[in-house]
């Protein structure tokens, strides 16, 4: 009934209102949450530290993912955890269905920018126990939930998280975090003079053959920013003949958007589709490794007037 009268509702509002209703909703549902997170928490403060810390151990709580078609669970530790990543199939409907469409027994994909592992987690179901996750995040924050997740679904064996910030070349950077919530992103990555934890760095394709890792099939990439130094680093696994299918979140104004395309490019790979993340500068651009014939056909279609 409520989600009848909430389409109706949305039906008769223009654009611009629903989403200041929306963003008034939100602000309102956050700031009764603080009130009752404060009023919960004031017993705690009051008990002595040991009875403070085992009510933490207690309280874990743990949500399904909105997948539908496997019962995927996420430990929910933040508010961004809660409101954006157990929304992930909702929030980004067409990194779904390429999982669903292009990755099966046998594949492996590496999923850079992993966050807490909601596509690392979809992957794994969509592939089935022969298909590989290399689950890469370089907030340790976060990571530490992305592990969690891996166990709290029993994909141990289907998912190896690696705790890497990639980048053109090795050694350690001072990485810059936006916060220590698990879940966030938007890290503004490595900035000259800013504070920041100092993270291992490596290229992709030196990480592959030193951890003894698979050649991927499948790359996903959602690093806010950092494509340069991620594409920079992994010429090798661009051209490999075994990588078929590259799923790459650019933004404008952020993303170096004529470096991107000339990249995949050059290892031979066709931009197969754009999906613009609502009224957003954000896109996701899906490449594909296609066959000489297909990639004539695409030229031609590409070269065509419209109707």
């Amino acid at each position: 009934m409520i989600s009848r009268v909430k389409a109706g509702a949305r039906k008769r509002m223009s654009a611009k209102a629903w989403r200041r209703l929306q963003t008034a909703r939100a602000r309102l549902t956050e700031g009764a949450a603080n009130a009752w997170a404060r009023l919960a928490a004031a017993p705690a403060h009051a008990a002595p530290d040991i009875v403070t810390v085992k009510v933490s151990e207690r309280t874990r709580l743990v949500r399904r993912l909105d997948y539908p078609r496997a019962n995927l669970r996420l430990l929910v530790t933040s508010s961004i955890e809660l409101r954006t990543r157990l929304h992930s199939s909702q929030k980004e409907p067409e990194t779904v269905e390429w999982l669903e469409r292009t990755f099966a027994d046998g594949s492996v994909l590496y999923d850079i920018g992993a966050n807490v592992g909601a596509y690392s987690l979809v992957a794994a179901a969509a592939g089935g126990p022969g298909s590989r996750v290399i689950a890469i995040e370089a907030s340790p924050f976060t990571f530490a939930s992305l592990c969690a997740n891996i166990l709290l679904n029993d994909f141990t064996g289907r998912i190896t998280p690696l705790q890497l910030l990639l980048t053109e070349r090795a050694g350690v950077r001072s990485f810059v975090l936006r916060s220590t919530i698990a879940g966030e992103a938007s890290h503004p990555g490595e900035i000259a003079g800013s504070p920041g934890l100092d993270l291992a760095a490596i290229p992709l394709d030196e990480a592959v053959p030193l951890l003894d890792l698979p050649k991927a099939t499948h790359l996903k990439i959602d690093v806010d920013g950092g494509e340069d130094a991620v594409l920079d680093g992994a010429g090798e696994t661009l051209r490999s003949p075994m990588l078929k299918h590259v799923l790459i979140e650019v933004e404008s104004g952020r993303t170096d958007l004529g470096h991107v395309e000339r990249t995949f490019a050059e290892a031979g790979l066709t931009r197969v589709n754009v999906v613009r993340h609502g009224t957003s500068a954000t896109y996701n651009w899906v490449y594909q490794r296609l066959d000489e014939s297909h990639q004539e056909r695409t030229r031609l279609e590409a070269d065509s007037p419209p109707a």
